[in-house]
């Protein structure tokens, strides 16, 4: 029980901007590939109210043609805000997609959280 306040609690802080990361979050990625592990762990490491493009994970990754397969991972990602696949956007600076979805409720929270991380900043 104490476990689950101590997230409940970060995710709450992360949410209302007062928490900037959420590392003290442990993931399982064991069934993922060694490509997708490096994905979401350099995704995890772009600091609050930073974007970066899918070529620039890619490359961050060490995979530096591989853009389309890390936007995969970001699309696929099972631990949405704790890996903040929010933080990537397309090269041309549009937000892109969101959870698997292009348009809608899901690309809205992405828009919010973005706008919320770069009020944040300043």
């Amino acid at each position: 029980v104490a476990a689950l306040e101590f997230y409940r609690d970060l995710f709450n802080r992360f949410l209302d901007g007062a928490a900037k990361s959420l590392h003290g979050v442990k993931l399982d990625m064991s069934g993922h590939t060694e490509f997708q592990k490096k994905v979401l762990q350099t995704a995890r490491s772009i600091p609050w109210g930073n974007v970066v493009s899918y070529s620039d994970l890619a490359r961050m990754s060490g995979f530096p043609n591989a853009a389309r397969a890390a936007a995969s991972v970001m699309r696929n990602n099972d631990f949405p805000l704790v890996v903040p696949c929010h933080r990537v956007i397309r090269k041309n600076g549009l937000i892109g997609g969101f959870m698997g979805a292009t348009t809608g409720t899901f690309v809205e929270l992405k828009k919010k959280l973005l706008e919320r991380e770069e009020k944040g900043r300043g």
